[in-house]
């Protein structure tokens, strides 16, 4: 309790003494402010603040090992005062100290407290000079001697009463001795404004003889000077740091070896033990994984399910038929892919758990229909292919899939359930050049859906009019996307008339769809496209909300047609 007491305390006195130095900095930027004269303030000073408020006070060294920055802004200081005298001096200082605090701080007492410092150090610096040497702005014109003590004065009177008195403020927050903190904090950085001094010096004696203006060529010898030694403190911050690592590493070394020791006597007794045990663990380790091996092979080349092959290893087997075929054109092989008949009914009716089983049995039934070198996968889902490789004649895929779908015909028993089902078969042969396995299941797949086509349960051999239509039906596919959007679909009226009153009834609402390049398309080949795509919906509302538009258009037309009503015919060839 006393602690927090006595914090509180120091920061409230420290807080006194931040104000207190603002409040005597606002007087002094007043003071100066009231007696510059007017005519001082011309281009030159002007462009000596920009300057410094621009350049020099962005420009910032982290000294190391110490708390502060060092800027080239002291030189546009002492610069100021030597050809302007303490008051304009005084205004520059506070405006840069105002800069430079929005810079390293954010809170407002410490933006202030920090120009307030600048300004007090500058009105404390002029009259040092002015009390040993007279006013300012002709200590340049004394001899040499004279020249170089006053510059001397210049940079400790700055120094001095901008450190303590920032020294002082870190002292009451700190709860330290002043001494401790000017020396820790401001000791290192006296040499800066000695540097700014002498360039102050050197670039007013400079303006004399070359003129203000000539002088801004200096601008970029100070920059020089100023990375300079930029890279001079870099150097120190890495050495001083290589040193404290190299410190560290010495003394984290030394822990380490200890450490090591420590761990060698116990790793000693214990090592004998873990070997051992490490060995068992290895041999354990090592018939636990000649024993997964395989379990993993076949995992990997597998159906979990049936325990066929799946799609990987029949490509596998299928990539080495199209290389035999190619070494050897007497070669011949065929695939079959197959598709169960309403599976899904299965699976809806009697759940996924006798649907698992029902393709469990096919599995087997079709492993019966063949011979020991072909290959039986299942692809996924319903989907079953069968690879017949070295045919002596393509008769035999046919045979084998006549004989597979007469098996599948057999009614199946799950859990005292009769089911029976059927496959769509597509069949490809050999004799078409292939040379990935994927363009021969492809063609198959195209096959199987054109038994599907025809009624299902039945097969089909692929042919390359087969592929066109599939490449076509997909274009119309794409095609039909992209009617609505680009208003290709029109709907042409056939009036409805009634016999009975011998007068027009309604119209029936025919769509038609005029494709840029195939001209009018028949309504039996997109219809059922649109359906399965679902675009029928979409399809039906433009149709609907077109004829409602046009019925609507006729009947303010003519008072007679306000009883006529649109009809939309539900068979797709009427559509």
């Amino acid at each position: 309790m006393d602690t927090t007491l006595k914090l509180i305390g120091r920061q409230r006195f420290a807080s006194l003494y931040q104000w207190t130095i603002i409040v005597l900095g606002a007087l002094v930027f007043c003071s100066s402010a009231a007696h510059i004269p007017l005519q001082l303030i011309d281009m030159r000073y002007l462009l000596l603040t920009s300057m410094t408020v621009i350049i020099s006070s962005r420009l910032a060294v982290k000294v190391p090992r110490v708390n502060t920055n060092v800027t080239i802004s002291d030189t546009f200081i002492f610069l100021a005062l030597l050809l302007y005298g303490g008051d304009a001096a005084i205004i520059l200082a506070t405006a840069e100290g105002l800069c430079s605090g929005a810079r390293v701080g954010k809170k407002l007492r410490t933006i202030l407290f920090n120009s307030a410092v600048m300004a007090c150090s500058t009105m404390l610096t002029a009259q040092a000079v002015n009390f040993i040497f007279g006013d300012p702005t002709e200590l340049l014109r004394q001899t040499f001697s004279v020249v170089m003590m006053g510059t001397c004065v210049i940079a400790l009177a700055q120094y001095f009463a901008n450190t303590w008195i920032a020294a002082i403020g870190m002292s009451f927050k700190n709860n330290q001795p002043f001494l401790k903190m000017w020396s820790e904090n401001f000791l290192w950085i006296s040499i800066t404004y000695f540097a700014g001094a002498g360039a102050a010096s050197f670039i007013a004696s400079s303006v004399g003889m070359i003129g203000f203006y000539a002088m801004l060529v200096a601008v970029p010898i100070i920059s020089i000077l100023y990375f300079t030694y930029y890279k001079y403190l870099e150097d120190i911050r890495a050495t001083s740091a290589q040193a404290e690592q190299a410190e560290r590493a010495r003394a984290e070394a030394e822990r380490a070896r200890a450490e090591i020791e420590r761990e060698r006597a116990e790793q000693a007794e214990h090592h004998v033990e873990e070997l051992n045990l490490h060995i068992a663990e290895q041999e354990r380790i090592s018939c636990a994984l000649e024993e997964s091996r395989e379990h993993f092979r076949h995992a990997a080349f597998h159906d979990a399910l049936t325990g066929l092959p799946n799609r990987a290893l029949l490509t596998d087997h299928l990539k080495l038929s199209i290389e035999r075929a190619k070494l050897h054109h007497d070669h011949l092989f065929a695939v079959l892919f197959l598709d169960l008949d309403r599976f899904k009914n299965i699976n809806d009716s009697l759940g996924h758990v006798a649907g698992d089983q029902l393709l469990i049995n096919i599995a087997r039934r079709l492993e019966e229909c063949l011979r020991p070198t072909d290959t039986v996968a299942r692809l996924g889902g319903d989907e079953f292919a069968i690879l017949l490789d070295g045919l002596e004649e393509y008769d035999d895929a046919i045979r084998v899939a006549e004989r597979a779908q007469r098996e599948l015909m057999r009614p199946f028993n799950l859990n005292g359930h009769e089911v029976y089902t059927t496959a769509s078969i597509g069949i490809t042969l050999s004799t078409t050049d292939y040379d990935h396995p994927e363009s021969v299941l492809r063609d198959a797949d195209t096959a199987m859906y054109r038994a599907k086509e025809n009624g299902k349960a039945r097969y089909e051999l692929f042919d390359k009019i087969m592929h066109a239509r599939a490449v076509e039906r997909l274009q119309l596919e794409n095609d039909l996307r992209r009617a609505i959007e680009r208003s290709e679909f029109h709907v042409y009226y056939q009036p409805i008339v009634s016999l009975d009153a011998d007068r027009l009834a309604g119209f029936e609402a025919l769509v038609r769809w005029e494709h840029p390049e195939r001209g009018i398309i028949s309504p039996i080949e997109f219809i059922a496209s649109a359906e399965e795509t679902g675009l029928i919906v979409e399809l039906g509302q433009w149709v609907l909300k077109e004829a409602c538009r046009q019925m609507h258009e006729w009947q303010w037309q003519n008072r007679a047609h306000r009883h006529l009503r649109p009809a939309r015919p539900d068979q797709a060839h009427a559509f």
